[in-house]
Order: structure tokens, then C-alpha cells, then sequence
């Protein structure tokens, strides 16, 4: 389980194994698949077909705050809820 005080500012990015083939029974990635995850355990990217630099730096973009703020180009949909919510509709 993450550990939601964690400094992640100096915690070194995880490689993560499925050695018991959990993640990839639920997701079922194909060969060109990215899973970016968030520090807290969430998704904050599930690209299938073969995503672009592009579509990692916009998610990331969307997950973090860079230290500018927020970029006003990435507006979020007000219906839809923050990437990695679990929000009922």
C-alpha cells in the first residue's frame, strides 16, 4: 500500500514486477501499452496503441503540478472527474 506522507520529491521512481500476473489478468496490456502510475497507487495513463511522448507528458502535466501551476492549455472537463477519481455519476 502507498504510504500517502511519503516524500515523494526524494523517493527514486519504482520498477514494479507482476510476477503473479495480477495486473496483467485485470488489464490485459498488449505489447505497446503504458501504465503510468501515480505515486499513491492510482493510474494516471492507460494508453493500449502505442502512445506518444505527448500523451505521457499531458497526463503527467494533469497528475503533478509543475512548478509554473498548471498549464491553462490542459482545462479539464468540469463533468468529468479528476484523473485518478473514483467518482460515481
Amino acid at each position: 500500500m502507498p504510504d500517502p506522507g511519503a516524500d515523494v520529491a526524494q523517493t527514486e521512481p519504482a520498477l514494479i514486477h507482476d510476477s503473479a500476473g495480477e495486473f496483467a489478468t485485470r488489464h490485459r496490456p498488449g505489447l505497446s501499452a503504458v501504465f503510468a502510475i501515480r505515486p499513491d497507487g492510482y493510474l494516471c495513463l492507460v494508453a493500449r496503441d502505442s502512445p506518444t511522448q505527448a500523451d505521457l507528458k499531458v497526463a503527467l502535466k494533469l497528475t503533478f503540478r509543475w512548478p509554473s501551476g498548471p498549464d491553462p492549455r490542459l482545462r479539464r472537463d468540469p463533468r468529468v472527474g479528476s484523473p485518478g477519481s473514483h467518482t460515481d455519476r
